[in-house]
């Protein structure tokens, strides 16, 4: 009875320590889930902070740069493809096209350089794989209308030389010409009263040079209407498909650049676009430009919905929201 005793006494005292063995190891492990939990709390509190602050930070530095750009863009892409502007002369997306020349921001000129400066920073990676893509994109359409700017200018002018040819040739041959050209002679070259005598004179003096024919009057001024000379505004309403704004642009440009002293002869101008505008209108290379046009109008769209889209969630997330007033 005794030995049994001591076996029931002994039993008890294993199963006494294994008890306690085991609500430690219990108490022990309870401990260390609640501190991985509160651990996991802070690591996903941290993560939360970090997630919060990087899209502050890309809002304010990244997006905003962008979309003030874009947006700037697109609202005059608008009333181009409205038929309210005429188009850009150029797309400046790259710093170096600038030359000395920074400030390019105005009514010919389009600048969207921020997204050139984030590559040299390296701050395109943090753009989505979907914003890179539109991007170079927007940027291989922006340089390939420029390039077809060019194109479209000397097609353009092919056109117009003879075109223009034929209309001095009729004006000089003019009994309005002939008279006023007699008048220049008998006074010794002096000014005349004539109406149109500086716009006479413009002619008449391109003639007097050693070996130049009416072609010579004709060049420059094509150029003019082809947007490859000095007065370029006509050129880009023609690629709008206004021939209004068009015919108003080139008699706007010479009337300031030869100053309202030198009035031009009635419908000049108008005449000249008029004959040449069926074939201008529809070159190859017009409406290449007008695609490129287009597709650059969708695109500079499609990425400001998505940037505001973003900037609106960021402020909406983690700034308080849609502002008050």
């Amino acid at each position: 009875m005794s030995l049994d005793a001591n076996w029931v006494g002994a039993i008890g005292q294993v199963a006494s320590a294994t008890a306690t063995f085991l609500a430690v190891g219990i108490a022990l492990s309870e401990g260390y889930r609640a501190r991985r939990h509160t651990r996991q709390m802070i690591e996903q509190q941290f993560e939360l902070q970090n997630e919060k602050e990087g899209n502050i930070r890309r809002k304010n530095e990244l997006y905003e740069p962008l979309y003030s750009e874009i947006k700037y863009a697109y609202h005059w892409l608008v009333f181009i493809n409205n038929g309210e502007m005429y188009y850009p002369n150029h797309f400046y997306f790259l710093t170096g096209d600038l030359g000395n020349r920074p400030n390019k921001r105005n009514e010919d000129y389009l600048t969207i350089l921020t997204w050139e400066e984030f590559g040299r920073g390296h701050s395109q990676s943090e753009f989505s794989p979907m914003m890179r893509v539109s991007m170079d994109v927007l940027t291989e359409d922006m340089r390939q209308y420029n390039l077809s700017i060019e194109e479209a200018k000397s097609a353009v002018v092919r056109v117009m030389i003879p075109i223009v040819e034929r209309y001095v040739k009729i004006y000089m041959a003019s009994l309005s010409y002939v008279v006023w050209s007699e008048k220049l002679l008998k006074s010794g070259m002096q000014a005349t009263d004539e109406k149109f005598d500086k716009w006479n004179r413009r002619l008449y003096d391109r003639l007097q040079v050693d070996g130049s024919t009416i072609l010579d009057i004709a060049e420059p001024m094509s150029k003019d209407l082809g947007g490859s000379g000095i007065r370029t505004r006509a050129f880009f309403w023609l690629l709008t498909g206004d021939k209004g704004e068009m015919i108003k642009a080139i008699n706007k440009d010479y009337e300031y650049i030869e100053s309202v002293q030198a009035p031009i002869p009635d419908l000049w101008f108008e005449n000249i676009i008029r004959d040449a505008w069926p074939q201008i209108n529809k070159l190859d290379e017009v409406e290449k430009v007008r695609k490129f046009g287009k597709n650059i109008y969708q695109e500079i769209g499609n990425i400001e919905r998505k940037l505001e889209a973003a900037m609106n969630s960021i402020r909406d997330k983690y700034e308080g929201g849609t502002p008050l007033v």
